[in-house]
């Protein structure tokens, strides 16, 4: 990550100054691999600040179709699909809930991205995660 360290300084700088929401919107799709997404993802969670995945797609695409050169479109569209969070916001209260939810590293959130039932998958987890009140 060429740029690693900026945001999270900025997110502990806000935290310190008593911002308490802090959300930061995540670019996936472009030139980033899953591998790279996963890892802002966990970062700015485990920081305590709320994740908003915003997808990539030139400008000059009518169609919004626009996958990135080391994603597939059903990984692309999977982000969606994956989370469980209301408004497409990813704000984990704890790593293990992040984990629970994204998996514990890249090659977990990627496994699951290319799940064929994933929303079915992620809506059991929630009703799970709600009922148990796992983390609590």
């Amino acid at each position: 990550m060429g740029q690693d360290g900026f945001c999270q300084k900025a997110i502990k700088l806000a935290k310190k100054y008593g911002f308490g929401r802090i959300h930061v919107d995540v670019l996936y799709n472009w030139n980033d691999t899953i591998e790279d997404f996963y890892y802002r993802l966990k970062e700015i969670n485990l920081l305590g600040a709320t994740a908003i995945p915003m997808r990539y797609v030139p400008l000059d695409r009518i169609d919004r179709e626009y996958v990135g050169k080391n994603w597939t479109k059903f990984e692309s569209n999977g982000i969606n699909r994956i989370n469980p969070y209301p408004n497409g916001q990813i704000s984990s209260k704890k790593k293990s809930e992040f984990e629970y939810f994204f998996g514990k590293n890249a090659k977990e959130f990627k496994k699951l991205l290319n799940f064929k039932n994933i929303r079915k998958l992620a809506k059991l987890k929630m009703k799970k995660f709600t009922r148990d009140k796992i983390w609590e």
